[in-house]
């Protein structure tokens, strides 16, 4: 069947999928792709996109990866919408001071936050 390695016995492992059938190998198996992922066996396409607050790179099998290779929480002074692969930068006047975010906050009055900003404290106009 779609997403088999070597039909229903050696379905492809969760973190990859295949809508192509009669794959011969493991490794014919597609990796998830970047922002998205596969938390079954046998998937002949991607579960979803990554949550909001985390981004994904290839291979991830959960929408929240916990950290390493296959992603982790949005780090500080990035955001993460649905689906991010590349954590974002603030914009410059915003930032984030905490792990998970998947927007940033505004800076306060008096303060200015160049863009990539986990705190304003530093940067008192």
């Amino acid at each position: 069947p779609m997403g088999s390695a070597d039909g229903f016995a050696n379905p492809c492992p969760a973190g990859t999928f295949s809508s192509t059938t009669h794959l011969t190998r493991r490794e014919d198996c597609t990796q998830c792709t970047n922002g998205m992922f596969c938390n079954d066996t046998g998937l002949a396409a991607p579960s979803g996109p990554c949550a909001a607050g985390y981004f994904c790179n290839r291979g991830s099998d959960t929408p929240t990866p916990s950290s390493g290779a296959s992603g982790g929480p949005c780090p500080r002074g990035k955001m993460c919408t649905v689906g991010t692969h590349t954590p974002i930068d603030c914009d410059a006047g915003t930032y984030n001071p905490s792990e998970g975010q998947f927007e940033c906050q505004p800076c306060p009055a008096g303060f200015y936050c160049p863009s990539g900003s986990d705190s304003f404290n530093a940067t008192i106009c």
